[in-house]
């Protein structure tokens, strides 16, 4: 079943890695405290904010701190639950998250480029049964798939 889009923003269709929890209230936390990460993958991102699958459901105005891990960075971010749909075909909950910073859609895509940079490095590798370097596989990638990118800034 196919979910209707009501809105006319660009959704760029990406699924990435995604942890998530919930925001603390402001306390200082002691470390004995738990904090339940969850993980998950997001469906698309949008300059103002992402859709990921959750297997809960959060109320809306939920906030929550979103973590996407690259090798070497982890990218935080806080967004508030905006809306929540239940999936009809895997049960978890579509959670559509705003992000609090508007500067934080620019986060997701450096780590979505650097997770596609990764594969597309592993991907040359076989192809040429040499080692290519994360630099070079780089450099070829931005010549290559760049223009891809473009469209989400303008």
């Amino acid at each position: 079943m196919e979910i209707q889009e009501k809105r006319a923003i660009y959704r760029h269709k990406v699924e990435l890695p995604i942890k998530y929890r919930l925001k603390g209230d402001g306390k200082k936390e002691k470390s004995s405290d738990h904090i339940a990460i969850r993980r998950s993958i997001t469906k698309d991102v949008t300059p103002e904010g992402l859709l990921l699958l959750s297997t809960e459901k959060f109320e809306p105005q939920t906030v929550l701190v979103l973590n996407i891990p690259t090798p070497g960075k982890e990218f935080l971010i806080d967004g508030r639950v905006v809306h929540v749909v239940q999936d009809p075909e895997s049960g978890q909950y579509r959670t559509g998250i705003h992000f609090l910073n508007p500067d934080d859609a620019f986060k997701v895509k450096m780590a979505e480029q650097l997770l596609q940079i990764l594969a597309f490095q592993k991907s040359l590798s076989l192809k040429e049964s040499r080692q290519v370097s994360e630099e070079e596989a780089a450099q070829r990638w931005i010549v290559e798939h760049s223009e891809s990118f473009a469209g989400f800034y303008q």
